[in-house]
């Protein structure tokens, strides 16, 4: 049965999410699309379904009619609870995405908490910080495809209309969740149908899942896997499932790194460093011009690595524009995923690892799989997988948002 529903903008937000289910025993699936109908799918034992609807570079419009059909067919498959996954640094059409949500779920209420504390990204005061700097300065605001110029939540979400915005402040979500309570149904009162929290730590998040649960129906919750991961205790989803584990591999591990991230960058290079890893790292434009002869080309080249000493082979971009058109993108990943594909279907691989979402759902379509299982918590929101369908059904698949993790993260 599925209890919630959970739909996200980008592939390794999809999975991270589904990691905070899966943490508290839950099966947890991400699907490139919403099975319909459910009952008559592959959902099989899995009990939080994570829609990757693949919209953060998307036009609005376009993005907000895809989530706005989503919405509507997961209404309609009654969950306890509908998520709606944004990225914690606000990249994408958040604006326009939640008010087509709220639409077509004809939901009264939104409770926005895109914090997560854990890798840096906390509110105060309706500010937006990443380690400590305001959103717009911190590398989010020089995103190559989805820049974010603006701080301040209630800005960003402007398309809702700032009458209907009200900010519940730290202090109120410090003194704990009767505070939250009266400031909800004070701004409740007020006509104020978002309701837009500061956080600043993980006690944050479970006061604010806490006060959500108290709520009937269900609001809709909108955040990032930060608040997501205080959803199962706060509504009392527990689960023992068996999670199946990935196939066995052999080998290296093949890397492949298509985010321009600066903490990416860093973690590259200090895997290259630290254990036995070959780095290839093929220019932008290269990749750009790429066709079938050129992924055949590099995957040639790579391959004897593969079977000597080596811990992992690493294919990364080199020389990325400061910004890149959403078509752009999409060939040079393309181009990552061809070659990954050529070289999966000519050797054996301890497993994959991903960083970077606009990577990810290339590189998995690329394999054709339909989704993939999480499995297990690799690192603080990275996950372990299972990709599901297509060839390489079963392959162990670790992705990892561009800009999560420490210079260590790759190599743990």
């Amino acid at each position: 049965m599925i209890q919630v529903i959970v739909i996200a903008d980008d592939f390794t937000g999809a999975c991270d999410t589904a990691l905070q289910f899966a943490r508290s025993g839950l099966r947890a699936g991400v699907w490139k699309s919403l099975p319909e109908p459910l009952e008559d799918t592959e959902t099989g034992e899995v009990s939080v379904l994570v829609i990757d609807a693949e919209t953060r570079v998307e036009p609005a419009q376009t993005a907000a009619e895809r989530i706005a059909d989503l919405c509507r067919k997961a209404r309609r498959a009654s969950p306890l609870l509908i998520y709606k996954k944004i990225d914690s640094t606000m990249r994408g059409n958040v604006g326009p995405e939640l008010r087509a949500a709220l639409a077509a779920l004809g939901s009264p209420l939104c409770l926005f908490a895109p914090a997560f504390p854990a890798e840096g990204r906390i509110t105060v005061g309706g500010y937006h910080l990443v380690g400590g700097v305001p959103l717009s300065r911190s590398e989010a605001g020089r995103d190559p495809a989805s820049p974010v110029h603006r701080s301040f939540l209630p800005d960003l979400l402007s398309d809702l209309g700032p009458s209907a915005l009200g900010l519940v402040g730290l202090e109120t979500v410090a003194s704990g969740v009767e505070a939250v309570a009266r400031a909800m149904d004070r701004l409740q009162s007020e006509g104020r149908s978002t309701l837009v929290f500061d956080a600043a730590s993980d006690d944050d998040l479970r006061v604010i899942a806490d006060a959500a649960a108290r709520l009937s129906p269900p609001p809709l919750l909108c955040g990032s896997a930060g608040l997501a991961g205080h959803l199962p205790e706060a509504f009392g989803l527990r689960g023992a499932a068996v999670i199946p584990h990935p196939k066995p591999g052999a080998g290296p591990a093949l890397v492949v790194a298509g985010s321009p991230a600066s903490a990416t960058r860093a973690q590259v290079a200090h895997l290259c460093d630290r254990l036995r890893a070959h780095l290839h790292a093929e220019p932008f434009e290269a990749l750009r011009k790429g066709d079938e002869a050129f992924a055949e080309k590099i995957a040639t080249a790579l391959l004897p690595h593969f079977g000597g000493d080596y811990d992992a082979v690493v294919l990364t971009v080199d020389a990325v524009p400061g910004v890149v058109s959403r078509a752009e993108g999409e060939v040079f990943l393309s181009a990552l995923g061809r070659i990954a594909r050529r070289i999966l279907e000519r050797t054996p691989v301890s497993g994959l690892v991903l960083t970077g979402g606009w990577t990810a759902v290339h590189i998995v379509g690329e394999l054709g799989a339909w989704g993939a299982e999480v499995c297990a918590e690799v690192e603080t929101g990275v996950p372990l997988c299972r990709l599901n369908g297509g060839p390489f059904d079963g392959l162990g698949v670790v992705t990892k948002a561009g800009g999560f993790g420490d210079v260590e993260a790759l190599m743990r």
